[in-house]
C-alpha cells in the first residue's frame, strides 16, 4: 500500500483530497521491546491480510485516532504519541465475507411502546430542583414566571449561557446573549441538571475569527438585510485586569452549538474571504479619475499618487523634447492655411454656455485694438472676480498675452460704481430690484438673515466722499456716542427660498448694538424689501445673541405664547413673519450642554431616571480606539474641544449623529440608554431641518433629508409630537423629581433655557412658514434655505478678499461688498474658509446680459 492513501479498510482519505489530514507511517521493527509491541498493535487494528497490504509502506490518516494520541510540534508538524491506537471509524469486518450464509434474515419487529418518563408535575418541583444546582450554573432568577441559569466563562466576565426554564414547561437558551430558538423544547420529561450537563457538554460554533475580514461585516441591525452579522464580545482579563474587546462574524441562521464552526458560519466566511479577495484586487488597481476620495484608502492614495508624479515627469521630458524638436523642425503656414484652420476654430461646436461665450469674448478681443473693446457684462463679473482672488494672477494673464481681460481700471470702474456707505442705499435696492424683475409670485418668498461680524476699530479719510469712515453709525445705531470706533458690522442679507438668489441688503457699523436700536433697523430692513423691492418676508433667522433673544421678546406681546414664534408683517397685515433661531447654532448648542454635563461640571443632564453625560460618549470612543473597531467617525477632535473645534458644526453633527446613537443603544451600559435616546432624536431633528437638494436623501438613504411637499409631511408630525413631547416631558421630570433641590440645581438638569425656547420657536416657526409656502403656490421647500449658513459664507467671503488680513476695517467693508455683489453666482462657487461646508457648489452657468453700472468719468 503506498505512502497516499489510508491502510484502513473503508477509508477513502488521501494526501490529494483531504486537507489538513496526516497521515502516520507505522513504527519500524528492531527499535526496541516497546516500539515493536507498538507497531504489531497497529498491524492487528488494520485487519488486513490481503496482498496489497504492506506494513513498510502502509499509513495511517488523522482520522482514526483521538485528538488526545495527537500533538504538534514548534514547528508545526504532527506526530502520535507512542502506544497510540486507532479507535475512530473503524470498520466492523476485515475483509467482505464471501461465503453464502444458509441464515434468513432477521424479521423487524416494531418496538414495544415505552411510556413518556415525566421529570415534574408542577413548577414549584422544578423551583425545588433549581436550588440544589452547583457551580459552574448559577441561579440568576427564581420567580413565578421563571427559573435563570447562567453560566460566566472562568477566565472572562462574559455570560456564555443563559438558559431560561418558564412556567409553561418551555426551555429558551441564549448564548453569548444571542437566542438560540432551535434549541428550545418542553422539559417536562427532562431533569434541569441533565439539559444544563448537555448543554456544558456542547461546544460553541467559534464563528469566522480571521481578522481581515472583520471590517466586511456590519453591526447587526434590523433594516440590515445580509446574511451575516458581527458578533462582538467585552470581556475582561482577570489575571492583568485589562478590559478587551473581541470580534467575530456569524451567519444569521448560526447553530450556535457546533463540534468547530457550522456549515452557516463557513458559508459565510466562504462569502467574506471573495469580498476581501475583491478588495484587496481593487487596491492594486489604479484610481480612477473620478473616484470619490473618502472611500479610497490612504494606501491606495498614495499608490495612485506616486505613479501619476511618475507619469508626470515622463510627460515633461516628452514635452521638453517636443519643444526642442519644434524649435528646430518649426514650419510657417501659409495665410489660406491659416485662414482654414481658424475658420475651423470658429465654426467648432461648444455646448456650455459660458465657455461659448468665454471664447467668443476671446476671439473678439484678438481681432480688435488693445483700446475700445467692449465687455460683455457676464465677462466683467468673471474678471471682477477672477482680479477678486489674486491681483497677482490677474495681471500675470494679462501681460503675457495668455488671456485677452479687462484692464485694472476699467474693473475699479465697475467696483466703484456704488458709493459704498452704511445703512440703507438706494443704489443697492435698484440692484436687487434689477436682479428680482422676473420673479414669479411664488419665487418673491425670502428669508432675511441679520448677523454681527467682527472688523478692525480704525478710521479711514475717504477722498471720493471726503468722509472719515470708521464711526458707529449715529444716526441709525445709537449704542454710542457719535464718536465712537466701530468694532462690528452688522449686516443684513436675503436669500430666496424657491430660487438660488443671494445678495446682501445693508450693512451697519456698530460697538454693541441694543435691542431697540436692532428693532428699528429690522422693521427699515422690511419695510424696504416689502415696499421697495417687491419681495415678501417669511421668516427671519439669527442666531442666540442676547440681542437678538431680546427683538424676539419685544414682539412677545402679540399673542399669548410663553415663546414668541412670529408677528405679523406690519407692511403686510394678511402674513406673518416667523422667528428661526439658526439650526447649526442650535445643535451646537446642545453639543455643548452634553459636554459640560458630568459630575462635577457646570450641568448634570438628568431625565427619566437616567443621566445624560458626556462620558458615555466618552466612553463610546475609548472602546472603539482600543479594540480597533471605528464603528463612528468620533475622533480627538470631537472629543477634546478647543475655543476652535467648538465652533464646528461638522464636529457638533458627528457627535449627535445616528452611527453614534446606535452604537450606544446597542452595546451601551444601561446607564447610557437615555443618552443614546436624545442623540438619536437630535440626528433626525438636524436632518428634518437640513434638507439641502432634491437629490440628496436618495444617495445618503435618508428620508428625512427628502423637501417637503406636502402639508401632511409625516416629519411635522415628528418635529411637533414626538421631538416636542420628549422635551416637555423632559421639563416636567425635572421639575416633579422627588428631593430636596433647589431652582439652580433642577436648572442643571435640563436643557439651557435659551437652547428649549430656540428648539421650540424653531420648531413652531418652521412647521407654519413651510406649511404655508406650500398653501401659496410654492412646490417644494428645502429647509436649509432657513439657516444662516449663507450669512456665514458671506462672511467668510469677505475674510478671504483681504488674504493675509482677515479682519478688515468699515471704510474696506464697504468697497469688499460692492465686489461681492457684482460677481453674482460667481462667487457662490467658491466655498470659504470657516466652520460651514457647502454640500452644492457647482457654478451656475446663467449667463446675464443686465448691464453693469459704471462709474461716471
Amino acid at each position: 500500500m503506498g505512502g497516499d492513501k489510508c491502510a484502513i479498510l473503508g477509508c477513502s482519505s488521501t494526501r490529494s483530497r483531504c486537507k489538513g489530514v496526516s497521515f502516520f507511517k507505522l513504527p519500524k521493527l528492531g527499535k526496541g521491546i516497546e516500539r515493536d509491541k507498538w507497531a504489531k498493535q497497529l498491524v492487528l487494528s488494520i485487519n488486513r491480510s490481503d496482498k496489497k497490504f504492506d506494513p513498510n509502506k502502509a499509513r495511517i490518516c488523522s482520522l482514526h485516532f483521538q485528538p488526545s494520541c495527537i500533538r504538534t510540534g514548534t514547528t508545526g508538524k504532527r506526530f502520535l504519541l507512542p502506544g497510540s491506537i486507532p479507535t475512530e471509524l473503524m470498520p466492523t469486518i476485515a475483509l467482505p465475507n464471501t461465503k453464502n450464509s444458509h441464515r434468513n434474515p432477521p424479521v423487524e419487529r416494531p418496538a414495544p411502546a415505552v411510556a413518556n418518563r415525566v421529570a415534574y408535575y408542577s413548577f414549584s418541583d422544578v423551583k425545588r430542583d433549581a436550588t440544589v444546582i452547583t457551580l459552574p450554573w448559577c441561579l440568576i432568577e427564581n420567580s413565578e414566571n421563571s427559573v435563570v441559569f447562567g453560566l460566566i466563562e472562568n477566565d472572562t466576565s462574559i455570560l456564555k449561557f443563559k438558559v431560561f426554564f418558564k412556567n409553561n414547561f418551555v426551555i429558551d437558551v441564549h448564548i453569548y446573549g444571542i437566542p438560540a430558538p432551535h434549541l428550545s423544547q418542553s422539559y417536562e420529561g427532562v431533569k434541569i441538571k441533565t439539559y444544563l450537563n448537555f448543554l456544558l457538554s456542547k461546544s460553541v460554533c467559534p464563528g469566522v475569527r480571521q481578522k481581515h475580514l472583520q471590517g466586511f461585516a456590519s453591526l447587526p441591525e434590523k433594516t440590515d438585510q445580509t446574511s451575516y452579522f458581527r458578533h462582538i464580545l467585552n470581556k475582561t482579563d482577570y489575571g492583568t485586569n485589562n478590559f478587551y474587546h473581541f470580534s467575530t462574524i456569524r451567519s444569521r441562521h448560526c447553530l450556535l452549538l457546533s463540534d468547530g464552526a457550522c456549515t452557516k458560519c463557513k458559508d459565510s466566511g466562504r462569502l467574506l474571504h471573495k469580498k476581501w479577495t475583491r478588495a484587496e484586487l481593487s487596491k492594486k488597481t489604479p484610481l480612477k479619475l473620478n473616484s470619490s476620495m473618502n472611500s479610497t484608502c490612504p494606501t491606495k492614495l498614495k499608490d495612485t499618487l506616486k505613479s501619476s508624479r511618475k507619469e508626470n515627469k515622463i510627460l515633461a521630458k516628452k514635452l521638453q523634447f517636443f519643444n526642442e524638436s519644434l524649435k528646430k523642425n518649426y514650419i510657417e503656414l501659409r495665410e489660406d492655411v491659416h485662414s482654414g484652420i481658424k475658420n475651423f476654430l470658429d465654426n467648432a461646436a461648444i455646448t456650455d454656455p459660458l465657455s461659448k461665450l468665454f471664447w467668443e469674448e476671446q476671439k473678439k478681443a484678438f481681432d480688435s485694438k488693445a483700446y475700445g473693446m467692449r465687455w460683455h457684462p457676464t465677462m466683467l463679473r468673471l474678471a471682477i472676480l477672477l482680479h477678486s482672488r489674486s491681483p497677482t494672477a490677474y495681471q500675470t494673464l494679462r501681460k503675457t498675452g495668455l488671456l485677452k481681460l479687462p484692464g485694472e481700471a476699467t474693473l475699479r470702474d465697475y467696483t466703484n460704481s456704488i458709493q459704498p456707505q452704511t445703512g440703507f442705499n438706494s443704489d443697492v435696492i435698484d440692484e436687487i430690484n434689477q436682479a428680482t424683475k422676473d420673479f414669479t409670485e411664488h419665487e418673491r418668498y425670502i428669508v432675511l438673515l441679520h448677523d454681527e461680524m467682527a472688523i478692525k476699530s480704525d478710521l479711514v479719510y475717504d477722498q471720493r466722499s471726503g468722509e472719515v469712515v470708521g464711526f458707529v453709525n449715529s444716526d441709525q445705531i445709537k449704542d454710542g456716542s457719535s464718536y465712537q470706533l466701530a468694532t462690528h458690522v452688522l449686516l443684513f442679507y436675503i436669500v430666496g427660498i424657491s430660487t438660488t438668489f443671494k445678495m446682501s441688503l445693508c450693512y451697519f457699523g456698530t460697538e454693541s448694538v441694543t435691542p431697540s436700536d436692532l428693532y428699528t433697523c429690522y422693521w427699515k430692513a422690511v419695510q424696504n424689501l416689502e415696499n421697495h423691492c417687491g419681495l415678501k418676508v417669511i421668516v427671519s433667522t439669527c442666531d442666540k445673541a442676547s440681542a437678538n433673544v431680546k427683538l424676539h421678546q419685544l414682539h412677545s406681546n402679540q399673542f399669548d405664547s410663553n415663546i414668541c414664534f412670529k408677528t405679523i408683517n406690519h407692511c403686510a397685515t394678511d402674513r406673518f413673519i416667523y422667528f428661526i433661531s439658526d439650526v447649526p447654532h442650535l445643535l451646537k448648542t446642545v453639543r455643548n450642554n452634553i459636554f459640560k454635563s458630568g459630575f462635577g461640571k457646570s450641568r448634570l443632564l438628568w431625565n427619566n431616571g437616567n443621566h445624560i453625560l458626556w462620558s458615555h460618549i466618552v466612553d463610546l470612543y475609548n472602546r472603539d480606539i482600543s479594540s480597533e473597531l471605528f464603528r463612528t467617525h468620533l475622533t480627538s477632535d470631537h472629543i477634546n474641544l478647543t475655543s476652535h473645534s467648538i465652533m464646528n458644526v461638522q464636529l457638533a453633527a458627528q457627535v449627535l449623529s445616528k452611527s453614534v446613537g446606535s452604537v450606544m443603544q446597542a452595546y451601551g451600559s444601561k446607564e447610557s440608554q437615555e443618552t443614546a435616546k436624545f442623540i438619536l432624536l437630535m440626528d433626525r431633528f438636524f436632518d428634518c431641518m437640513n434638507s439641502r437638494s432634491l437629490s440628496e436623501a436618495h444617495s445618503v438613504h435618508k428620508p428625512d433629508l427628502l423637501p417637503y411637499t406636502n402639508c401632511n409631511d409625516p416629519r411635522f408630525d415628528f418635529l411637533n409630537n414626538e421631538f416636542m413631547d420628549y422635551l416637555n416631558k423632559w421639563k416636567s421630570c425635572v421639575e416633579k423629581r422627588e428631593g430636596q433641590f433647589n431652582t439652580s440645581q433642577r436648572n442643571k438638569m435640563f436643557l439651557s433655557h435659551q437652547t428649549y425656547k430656540g428648539l421650540v420657536m424653531t420648531i413652531n416657526s418652521f412647521t407654519e412658514a413651510t406649511r404655508y409656502l406650500l398653501e401659496n403656490g410654492v412646490k417644494y421647500v428645502l429647509s436649509n434655505r432657513f439657516c444662516q449658513d449663507p450669512l456665514e459664507e458671506h462672511f467668510g467671503r469677505h475674510r478671504c478678499l483681504g488674504h493675509t488680513n482677515e479682519n478688515p476695517n468699515l471704510w474696506t467693508f464697504g468697497y469688499q461688498e460692492n465686489k461681492l455683489r457684482l460677481q453674482r453666482n460667481f462667487t457662490l462657487a467658491f466655498q470659504p474658509r470657516g466652520n460651514v461646508q457647502s454640500h452644492h457648489n457647482e457654478m451656475n452657468s446663467h449667463i446675464s446680459c443686465s448691464p453693469l453700472k459704471k462709474k461716471k468719468k
